[in-house]
């Protein structure tokens, strides 16, 4: 992974033993106490939720990673695992994004024998704190860029047979479009701690929010016009100019989204039009919102469900996520080679997917609607998008 810049949800990812949980709870609270976000299990895995997804997720979305070492941990199959993961990125500790801390005397393996670590054992807490928060604040040279999955060319069928024409906006007719160019999708919708950012350091307003349906960090981020994705996707990029990164952020397009959607999306045939069910997608339930399996009224934590065969979460449900095309109510002229249609109605733009209020019978890879270019409500979000040369 080469060093570039870029947002992360959390600031500090706690690894340890469920043994030690006493101690690094309340490490957790002192570092919040400091002002810094932090992934901790016990926090962010849901009764019924794959482990190893989560802590996946977790370290993705950690800015720094505090590998807390004691003989209890040096057994845990989970930590080894969660420091593998993180040393596979940071083999040498040059980054500094791995901050190893000892809570107990203990042997050393040998992936950790040349970092040097923070002295937290009883009695020296108070001082082994303070380098703590000093560490997980400083600027790291390796900062991940947002987490893309690589999309191979390739043609598919576009629409339904029997357009269901939901909002008057059709998804038909039925057309093959071939993609022949290789393209990156954002693995997860962005979140509200990435946009927070941007919005931070654009000294923008904070979004608006919803009191009825709280957010949590790793949610999706909500309220956002089209405008303010693309203002959010303009200021990624200029963080990212001077990176190795090879094209720039943007939005994808209709054809785009329903091509990597398809990829053994979680879908069931029900007449000529896909459906989901609430166990597998967060849309409404059957007979309306909030009646759903898992009983969700809310967006939940990306990554949450199952990622399709693409390795991409939430397409379908959670949010509504913006795309490039203007709004135009059919696919009659539409391109036909994955390119955005950046003509019609372009004070409305199209979202797909559905989101945690729909109705499954109207959710599936080919349903879209059109939304009015400054629309904010609770439950529209995006993801990014990236052409590979």
């Amino acid at each position: 992974m080469t060093a570039t810049e870029g947002p992360f949800p959390y600031d500090v990812f706690l690894s340890h033993s469920s043994l030690d949980r006493r101690v690094v709870g309340n490490l957790a609270k002192s570092l919040q106490a400091a002002g810094l976000t932090i992934w901790l299990d016990t926090k962010r895995i849901g009764v019924g939720h794959s482990i190893y997804q989560a802590i996946e997720i977790g370290l993705t979305m950690s800015r720094k990673i505090v590998l807390c070492m004691s003989p209890a941990a040096m057994q845990s199959q989970w930590v080894s695992m969660e420091r593998n993961s993180v040393l596979s990125l940071d083999p040498a500790g040059g980054a500094g994004r791995v901050i190893p801390i000892l809570l107990k005397p203990t042997e050393l393996p040998v992936t950790l024998r040349s970092l040097r670590y923070i002295d937290y054992q009883q009695g020296k807490r108070p001082a082994g704190l303070a380098e703590i928060v000093e560490a997980c604040r400083a600027t790291s040279a390796l900062m991940r860029p947002p987490s893309m999955v690589r999309i191979p060319p390739g043609t598919f069928t576009m629409g339904l047979p029997h357009s269901s024409g939901v909002d008057k906006y059709a998804d038909g007719p039925q057309h093959d479009c071939t993609i022949r160019y290789w393209f990156e999708l954002g693995t997860y919708q962005v979140t509200v701690e990435e946009f927070n950012l941007f919005l931070k350091a654009t000294k923008r307003r904070a979004l608006e929010s919803d009191a009825d349906h709280p957010q949590q960090p790793g949610h999706p981020v909500t309220f956002v016009s089209w405008d303010d994705a693309q203002s959010y996707i303009a200021w990624l990029n200029s963080k990212l100019v001077h990176s190795a990164q090879p094209e720039p952020y943007r939005l994808p397009s209709e054809a785009e989204w329903e091509y990597a959607c398809c990829a053994n999306a979680p879908v069931s045939t029900v007449g000529s039009s896909p459906a989901v069910s609430s166990g597998v997608a967060n849309v409404g339930g059957p007979m309306g919102i909030g009646t759903g399996e898992r009983g969700y009224q809310r967006t939940t934590q990306v990554g949450t469900y199952s990622a399709n065969r693409f390795g991409l979460f939430d397409m379908l449900g959670n949010v509504h996520e913006w795309v490039k095309d203007c709004a135009n109510e059919s696919y009659a002229g539409a391109p036909a080679d994955g390119s955005a249609w950046t003509t019609g109605d372009c004070t409305r733009h199209i979202v797909r997917g559905g989101s945690w209020k729909t109705q499954p019978r109207d959710v599936g890879p080919s349903y879209r609607i059109a939304l009015d270019t400054g629309n904010q409500t609770h439950d529209v979000g995006f993801r990014l998008a990236r052409t590979i040369s």
